[in-house]
């Protein structure tokens, strides 16, 4: 099983503008799907990336949620910060 990290920003969007937490988001970045990642995922080893999805579930203690990308999902672990609440569907950009 292999284990895709994807730590740094996250961009919450939805009807009322959007909230980012990190640094921005980097204009230069590849935009990848879920799919991809999980099918090379040695081709990103270290590689920084955007990719772009709906929350399907969220820990509790909002340390981490799972980004679902039409039929793949990725957890996201946050580093050093608690995530917002987020509703279930609410679309979220990771970098």
């Amino acid at each position: 099983m292999s284990l895709i990290m994807i730590t740094s920003v996250l961009l919450i969007t939805g009807c009322g503008g959007g909230t980012s937490i990190g640094e921005g988001l980097p204009g230069d970045q590849p935009r990848l799907q879920l799919a991809e990642l999980i099918k090379t995922p040695e081709k990103y080893n270290e590689k920084t990336f955007i990719v772009e999805g709906k929350v399907s579930s969220q820990c509790p203690m909002l340390c981490d949620f799972v980004l679902t990308d039409g039929t793949d999902s990725v957890t996201i672990y946050s580093q050093d910060f608690k995530f917002p609440k987020m509703a279930i569907g609410t679309p979220v950009t990771v970098y």
